[in-house]
């Protein structure tokens, strides 16, 4: 088939190539490295009176078939009241409005403490340490990962 000068030649055979470049891209660096920024800046920007929230702050990187996913995360059992915040005092605080978080409209609650004591409260602002760290990484994150794809669709090493 002849082509005309305003027709656009594609090689096939290029695209494909790239494309199985793209399907064998080794994503565990860069992913690690995004993951690894976001978990320092998540144990900095953690409320650190005694510490125990950001020493509780770990990450990992789990290779999946079909994906890589890098996990930041706490196993603290009051870091959720940290990040979100607690009581009619929250409403409002926390800046990920697709959350939809509804909090309670009680004007106070009360709580007995381990040794007995009662303490009342209103409730806490959101404090959101982990949102805040992905968000303050969000350009190096998508740089990361876009260079690591544009390397390996440009045929360099990947």
């Amino acid at each position: 088939m002849a082509l005309n000068k305003n027709d656009i030649y594609v090689d096939s055979t290029k695209v494909l190539n790239a494309f199985k470049r793209i399907a064998n891209i080794d994503l565990i660096k860069p992913m690690t490295e995004a993951t690894t920024l976001v978990h320092g800046q998540a144990k900095e920007l953690a409320p650190s009176d005694i510490g125990a929230l950001a020493s509780s702050i770990h990450m990992r990187v789990e290779d999946h078939k079909d994906s890589v996913d890098g996990v930041v995360y706490t196993n603290n059992e009051y870091a959720l009241y940290v990040e979100y915040g607690t009581g009619q005092v929250a409403n409002g605080t926390y800046p990920d409005i697709t959350k939809n978080l509804t909090y309670s409209n009680k004007p106070y609650w009360r709580y007995q403490d381990k040794k007995g004591n009662w303490h009342t409260t209103s409730g806490h602002e959101a404090n959101p340490f982990m949102y805040n760290a992905v968000q303050m990484h969000k350009k190096e994150i998508k740089d990361l990962l876009g260079d690591s794809v544009k390397s390996v669709v440009r045929g360099k090493k990947g």
